[in-house]
């Protein structure tokens, strides 16, 4: 771009002439105009080119604030002017902000250039005077329209006090209590902060600082509430330093309904209806108390509306190590200490009787440490029985259930079935369903025995891990499973999100070691991850899975019905011939990335072939020399040469051929650009023992059959696959089997 330093007294002068272009853009007299003038000069002449206007916030900032495309016309001194925000509108708001703004010229071709912006621009801000922040002048309050209203509503006299600061407007009654008494259906007195501040603070020496009282038989003494949907919103606090005092007192006086000393309400999904404090560390103070007289009255009632997040209706804490966080004392001879009720219809379904005693129609309990504790040295620590369901269900984010027995002989956990058909001495469901351990020689950490029933099941797990074997002592076995000798059974059978898990913490240990017609077998249920087998490791030097063949078979066979063979999320290498039947990169399509793929296929040859290419322009002599990379003449061999001259016609050759890294290039004419390609065949040592066999026959086993048999209209069992593993291809085709059978039944 030329004349660079005319653009900053180009934009000033055609922005103060803007006005006066009447002729080309109608402005009304009364809306502050959204486009500026700029002006500019280029090399070329009588044509029109494409320039990218953009805004930035600093010289090098790569980020646009907005940016517009228009075909200019040039006159024939290469002038030109736009209006800018003629196809695009202008954000305003970077011009009200108060900071410069750079403005970037790109025309098609060129680089691009930045000028900053200038004062007229910023003129924009003047929209804003035709409002009062947004507000109409009528709107805001006089000292003299205050004084009248605060008058005609029996507020002051004939005056209005203010305070020094010249702020809010006070009350000019003095020396006397203030009552407010109306008959209004909503409030008599209503407070509004808008600021940072308390909505009402009340003080007293000796009695009440603020005293709620209500005969309302549906009505409460005191309400608290706060409007806030997050953060930590408190509905009613209150605090008191006296070692005997009462931070929160509420009474209702109602003999019946359903009165409420003190009900505090939080929307916040993270807030508390009503929150207590007592500060002081002795005598008997109280942090939060309710009272109620009513026959069918709460004493204290904790609701919280959010239908998510982790809300509490109650919460009692304590901070003393010989305290009691809540206390439950009923003076009755009989009655209940707790009931837990569920649902919209409050049914119950659990209770603790005034002897302590625990029952319930479902008893479950969630915690992040013990759930459930129980401790015995004669019976049964916990018990559990049910006619039709489940005797004890436990879930736990380590162990869902975990029992340990000291005693010679003990059991750590013992399941009985009976004899009923599907039932199970112990399921375990969790983080980890079941977990068993031995630290004695010659014990077992988990002990399951099938029976002679068919189908049985010595352990069986099911879950994100169904079961897990583990093992730190040399020469142990994680987990072990012995499938005798009838037809058909399993060792160790593992279905689920992951069917088998063995860990092994010894060097050369194994997590789980399968050994038969087939060693280990995974299989998804369908559900979560559906992983057959999952392989991990976490080492530098370790494989997540292992697979070798030491004879001439296939070290990992892979298939799928429509799916990939396999996805390979890494970089993968290959130390060794890799044959395919094509190749190509698969890619997001580069114009419609979200919707289509844009493939292309690799180049091959018969030869090991590299190639290289480039543009290259010959001198004034018609000369011109491509340096080629230092390894080239190392790597490669038998030279092929391809030249292609750009734009004009001319003869080109190659003047000398490659040596010592180079090669040169020479046309007729002088100034002419060539696009040239050389070839060249690999010879390095791994190449130079494995070359590529262009024609081969087929092994004995594999003769008469085919890769792709479908192709040649043959059957699958005429693949070169099926005739080097015919098991194995009966096998796959009974998975196959099976997995279409139990996706019909889904």
């Amino acid at each position: 771009m030329r004349a660079l330093s005319r653009v900053l007294f180009a934009v000033l002068l055609s922005c103060a002439l803007f006005a006066q272009t009447s002729n080309q853009t109608q402005v009304s007299s009364d809306v502050v105009p959204k486009m500026i003038r700029f002006s500019g000069q280029l090399k070329d002449a009588n044509r029109t080119v494409g320039i990218t206007f953009t805004l930035h916030k600093s010289q090098q900032d790569n980020a646009s604030l907005w940016t517009e495309t228009q075909n200019v016309k040039l006159d024939e001194s290469g002038k030109y002017s736009v209006l800018l925000g003629a196809m695009k509108q202008l954000p305003v708001e970077v011009f009200t902000s108060g900071e410069a703004q750079w403005l970037g010229i790109h025309v098609e071709g060129q680089a691009e250039q930045r000028v900053l912006l200038v004062s007229v621009p910023y003129a924009l801000k003047a929209a804003e005077a035709e409002t009062l922040a947004g507000h109409a002048a009528g709107e805001f309050v006089t000292t003299e329209k205050l004084t009248q209203t605060l008058q005609q509503g029996g507020v002051v006299g004939s005056s209005v006090a203010r305070s020094n600061s010249g702020g809010a407007v006070g009350n000019v009654v003095t020396n006397l209590a203030t009552n407010f008494t109306d008959n209004t259906t909503n409030q008599v007195v209503l407070v509004t902060q808008n600021g940072s501040g308390n909505g009402l603070v009340a003080t007293a020496k000796t009695g009440n600082a603020l005293q709620g009282t209500t005969a309302g038989a549906a009505t409460y003494g005191v309400l608290g509430t706060n409007s806030a949907a997050s953060g930590t919103a408190v509905g009613v606090r209150g605090s008191t330093n006296s070692p005997s005092g009462i931070a929160v007192y509420g009474t209702s006086n109602a003999a019946s309904g359903t009165g409420t000393g003190v009900k505090g309400v939080s929307a916040s999904p993270s807030g508390y209806g009503v929150f207590g404090q007592n500060s002081s560390t002795t005598g008997t103070a109280v942090g939060f108390r309710g009272s109620s007289a009513s026959t069918d009255g709460v004493a204290i009632y904790g609701t919280a509306t959010s239908t998510s997040g982790k809300t509490k209706g109650l919460i009692a804490s304590v901070a003393s190590t010989d305290g009691i966080a809540a206390l439950f004392q009923n003076t009755a001879a009989s009655g209940k200490l707790i009931s837990g009720q569920s649902g919209p219809s409050s049914t119950e379904v659990f209770w603790v009787d005034n002897g302590g005693n625990l029952s319930g129609t479902s008893l479950s309990a969630t915690t992040s440490g013990t759930a459930i504790y129980g401790s015995s040295t004669g019976s049964e620590a916990i018990y559990g029985y049910s006619t039709a369901s489940v005797g004890v269900y436990a879930i736990g984010s380590t162990s869902g259930v975990y029992s340990r027995s000291t005693g010679s002989g003990g059991i750590g956990v013992e399941g009985v079935a009976g004899t009923s058909t599907g039932s199970n001495g112990v399921i375990g469901y969790g983080a980890t369903g079941v977990a068993g351990f031995a630290t004695v020689d010659g014990s077992v950490g988990t002990y399951g025995n099938a029976g002679a029933s068919a189908g049985g099941r010595g352990v069986w797990g099911t879950g994100a891990t169904g079961v897990l074997g583990s093992t730190s002592v040399s020469g142990g076995t994680g987990l072990y499973g012995d499938g005798g000798s009838g037809s058909g059974s399993q060792g160790v059978y593992g279905k689920g999100a992951t069917g088998v898990n063995g860990v092994s913490l010894v060097t050369t240990g194994v997590g789980v070691h399968g050994k038969g017609s087939i060693g280990v077998q995974g299989e998804g249920d369908g559900t979560g991850l559906d992983i057959g087998v999952d392989g991990l490791s976490a080492t530098n030097g370790g494989d997540g899975v292992f697979a070798y063949n030491g004879a001439g078979g296939d070290g990992i066979y892979a298939g799928s019905v429509t799916g990939y063979a396999a996805w390979l999320d890494a970089d993968v290498h290959v130390n060794g011939a890799l044959s395919k039947s094509s190749g190509s990169f698969k890619i997001d399509h580069p114009l419609d990335p979200a919707n289509k793929y844009l493939y292309h296929s690799f180049v091959e040859s018969p030869d090991m072939m590299n190639i290289y290419n480039g543009n290259v322009t010959t001198d004034s002599k018609g000369m011109a020399v491509v340096k080629l990379p230092e390894y080239f003449e190392a790597l490669n061999r038998d030279f092929r040469y391809q030249l292609t001259v750009i734009g004009q016609f001319a003869q080109a050759i190659v003047g000398r051929e490659i040596a010592n890294g180079e090669f040169t290039i020479k046309t007729d004419k002088p100034n002419v650009r060539v696009s040239w390609q050389v070839t060249g065949v690999r010879q390095d040592a791994w190449a130079n023992a494995h070359r590529v066999p262009v024609e081969q026959d087929k092994p004995g086993v594999e003769r008469g059959s085919y890769l792709h048999p479908e192709l040649f209209g043959a059957k699958q069992d005429k693949s070169v696959y099926a005739a080097r593993h015919p098991a194995v291809v009966q096998h796959q085709k009974a998975v196959q089997e099976k997995v279409a059978a139990a996706t019909k039944e889904q």
